[in-house]
This record gives structure tokens, sequence and C-alpha cells, in this order.
């Protein structure tokens, strides 16, 4: 692997790991969304066009399951995503109690499994980095995503998925001091 432009690199014999998806060439957004650019699609393409991963460090992402969901999200939460995909729709109901189909947090088509292989994917990540390799997950980061109401194009917390992963395997005390407040607010600090 080459260096980032800040000069960083991958120490040689550590191997790395792009997880991935052609879900992300998908339209997900309106237009007129800010995230509407197809952003993970065209990081993809760039990485390969400077040939900076190979093949075989491309893994494909994998939808989380309603139960890593229910890790951090409300059940009854994850199940309005899951329906609303189910009828093409979000119901007035649901977009009362969970923001969700708002302008703020539009539905598309995909509704429920396109971010939940962007929360699937993370937490192959912090599997990958457990196991010693480096992981990049694109479509990764929706940090906003509360436990039962999304928020800021967010609808699952894919990063507080991937600490709660590594957690029990002790990568929480390296992210103890960061004090992550959705963590705080869903009942405590990370795991000891």
């Amino acid at each position: 692997m080459t260096g980032t432009p800040a000069g960083a690199t991958i120490p040689p014999g550590r191997p790395a790991r792009f997880i991935g998806s052609e879900r992300y060439r998908l339209r997900a957004y309106a237009p007129n969304h800010p995230l509407a650019i197809p952003r993970v699609a065209l990081a993809r393409d760039l990485i390969g066009a400077y040939g900076a991963i190979t093949p075989a460090e491309e893994v494909p992402a994998r939808e989380a399951t309603d139960f890593e969901l229910a890790w951090f999200h409300d059940r009854a939460y994850v199940a309005a995503i899951k329906r609303a995909e189910q009828l093409g729709r979000v119901r007035q109901a649901h977009r009362a109690a969970f923001a969700l189909g708002t302008l703020e947090n539009p539905y598309f088509d995909h509704f429920f499994s396109t971010p939940a292989t962007a929360a699937g994917a993370s937490i192959q990540a912090a599997e990958e980095v457990l196991a010693g390799r480096v992981a990049f997950n694109p479509a990764g980061g929706m940090h906003h995503a509360r436990p039962g109401r999304a928020q800021g194009f967010c609808y699952f917390n894919d990063p507080v998925l991937a600490v709660l992963q590594a957690a029990p395997r002790g990568l929480a005390r390296a992210l103890r001091g960061h004090r992550c407040a959705p963590l705080r607010r869903r009942g405590g600090d990370l795991p000891r």
C-alpha cells in the first residue's frame, strides 16, 4: 500500500482490508441532498485507479444483523426502518417517533439495507483490526444516529457498533478517554 498524503504508511507485513459493496453505486438520496454524491463508489474507484489496493485486500461488506444493531439501537427503531423499506415509504407515526422520512433523514430505496450494510462493514472493520489488520470502511462514520432516532443523515451509528464489537476484547481501554457521548446517553461509558 502507498502512503497517505499525511505520510502515514501501513507497516510492512501488516495486511490491509478495504470493506465495500457494489450497493453504494446505487442512488441513495434525492438529488438536492448533501449526501447525494456517490462518495463511497468514487472513493473505491480512486483508490483502485491509484493501485492502492489489490483484489485480495477487498472484503465484501455484510449487512449488520438485527441483533448487532440492537447493541445500541432500540429494537422498535430498527424495526421501523426495516418496515419502511418493505413498504416503500415511512409511516407517519414512525416519522414523528424516529425522525425517519424527513428532509434531514429522507426515505430512499434500500432504506434499511444500505445503512445496515454500512454498519455491518464497520463491525467487520473492528474484527479485522482485532485480527491485526488495517481496515477501511468508506461508508462508515455515521455517528449522529441516536439509539432511537435518526439524526444528521445518519440512521445507524456504526462507529458505536464497531466500538461495542471491539470493547469486550480490550480495544475499549484505548478509547475510554474519548468519553463517547452516544454510549453515555445509552447508559454508561465504554465497557471495561
